[in-house]
């Protein structure tokens, strides 16, 4: 069994943000020895991106795809430098029309990438997801950036739960990557929701 996976070139990863996540895509490569690949797509539309191998990240497919980026509150389109949510709409669908789709995804805007592809170029691929976004003191935070922090550590398990100490004020709230944290958590304190995708704290 030593070698039974040699011959493995690349792994290709589902699941938002998943190999988009640069600590987990370096953890997964080193593993295996192969080149990891982000697959950015959903039930809905369908896979709707491709890497990028001149600046890194994800570029939309626009030979079937229309894309915005929109800011998830407002519903205006996102400055250059700033996030959004990534809004879709499919060319190539038939029988059931996917207009203006809201995926969900949180991705940064960017301009061009370094190679000078016409398609729309996401640096990070997807950074987050509007429905894990909390918002702390004005600033969003996503549990993939906590789960990047605390990868690049290294020397950590695969699951665990993690305090995180806000100041001046001390608020400390638990992230878990086993279960989810009640909603109503939410509207007391800061806390950072997660599910069985989105471990964002680990412990040896």
């Amino acid at each position: 069994m030593e070698h039974a996976f040699d011959s493995v070139r690349a792994v290709i990863c589902q699941g938002e943000p998943g190999a988009s996540i640069p600590a987990a895509r370096e953890r997964i490569e080193a593993a295996w020895g192969a080149r990891v690949f982000d697959h950015a797509g959903s039930t809905e539309v369908g896979v709707f991106s491709y890497p990028c191998a001149a600046g890194g990240g994800l570029h939309v497919n626009g030979r079937d795809f229309l894309c915005e980026i929109l800011d998830p509150r407002s519903g205006d389109e996102s400055a250059l430098g700033d996030q959004g949510e990534l809004v879709l709409s499919a060319l190539s669908r038939a029988g059931f029309p996917a207009i203006r789709f809201r995926s969900g995804d949180i991705v940064d805007v960017a301009g061009s990438c370094p190679g000078g592809h016409a398609d729309v170029w996401l640096p990070n691929g997807i950074v987050g997801r509007t429905d894990d976004m909390v918002v702390v003191r004005g600033v969003n935070v996503f549990p993939s950036v906590i789960e990047q922090a605390i990868r690049e550590a290294g020397g950590l398990g695969s699951t665990g739960s993690a305090s995180i100490q806000m100041r001046p004020s001390v608020t400390r709230s638990a992230c878990s990557s086993r279960r989810p944290i009640p909603r109503s958590c939410m509207r007391s304190k800061p806390t950072f929701p997660t599910g069985s995708r989105f471990g964002c704290a680990w412990s040896p």
